[in-house]
């Protein structure tokens, strides 16, 4: 493949992974605003909205600037969901360590692997 070809596939995924990042930021900022000036920190009546859900899980603007570079959108949609903050941080540690894709992370998700990797490292005590 030539140089120019392969500079330009780089300069098309820095710019894709760019415009998912403002994207994501955009996103945060109206769920944020709405949380704050709409809603005075109020559930909404009308539903589990994910631009609110994400302002809500994420409310440090600072985290959010950091993770936004590490992943894409469709990745905050399925961390937003997890209630349980250790359970979504081991789904991002692992999804920033291994580079998962989207599908990977549902994958894992669905496949349970929090809950068995757990599982696994819960000590057992076999009594006879």
């Amino acid at each position: 493949m030539p140089m120019n070809e392969n500079l330009q596939k780089v300069n098309e995924k820095d710019l894709a992974v760019q415009v998912n990042s403002t994207m994501s930021a955009l996103y945060w900022e109206i769920g944020n605003r709405i949380n704050q000036d709409l809603l005075k920190e109020k559930r909404a009546e009308y539903g589990k909205q994910i631009v609110l859900q994400f302002a809500s899980v994420f409310p440090d603007r600072k985290i959010v600037a950091t993770l936004l570079r590490q992943f894409s959108w469709s990745h905050f949609t399925l961390f937003i969901p997890i209630q349980d903050e250790l359970k979504r941080s081991f789904y991002m540690k692992m999804c920033r360590l291994e580079n998962w894709s989207v599908r990977t992370l549902r994958e894992k998700i669905d496949g349970m692997l929090y809950e068995r990797t757990r599982l696994f490292a819960l000590p057992w005590h076999l009594e006879m």
